[in-house]
């Protein structure tokens, strides 16, 4: 016997063994992707152009704002009796400048570079 315990109870420690066997199993399988490749087109700003897609849709979008905006009536303002003017943070920093490399993809910053570079040491010294 497996243990000194009735079959009903076995049966059930059996039961319950599978079932978190199944749980804890590894993944299914995911296919991987099998659409188009994007191919980004960088306006003369430096900015990513949008698709034609997503162009009609931010189109609508701006359309519907407008639309909705003007059934509304406006805004009345809001009264506030503080005694202080409110201010908010503001970026000061340099604008980024993305390149684009001849495969399509953004190439990386010298920051980003030198980490990713001082991981894969770190990484390769790890095995040794």
């Amino acid at each position: 016997p497996l243990l000194l315990i009735s079959a009903d109870m076995n049966s059930f420690v059996v039961l319950v063994a599978v079932m978190a066997s199944l749980v804890h199993s590894a993944p299914s399988y995911t296919p991987a992707w099998n659409g188009p490749l994007a191919a980004p087109v960088l306006l003369p700003s430096g900015y990513l152009a949008d698709t034609s897609d997503v162009a009609s849709l931010k189109a609508a979008h701006l359309a519907a704002v407008a639309a909705a905006s003007v059934a509304s009536g406006g805004f009345a303002g809001l009264y506030d009796d503080s005694p202080a003017a409110g201010s908010y943070p503001k970026w000061n920093g340099p604008l980024a400048s993305p390149v684009v490399l001849p495969s399509g993809y953004l190439a990386d910053t010298h920051e980003v570079a030198a980490l990713r570079a001082a991981h894969a040491a770190a990484v390769a010294h790890s095995y040794h």
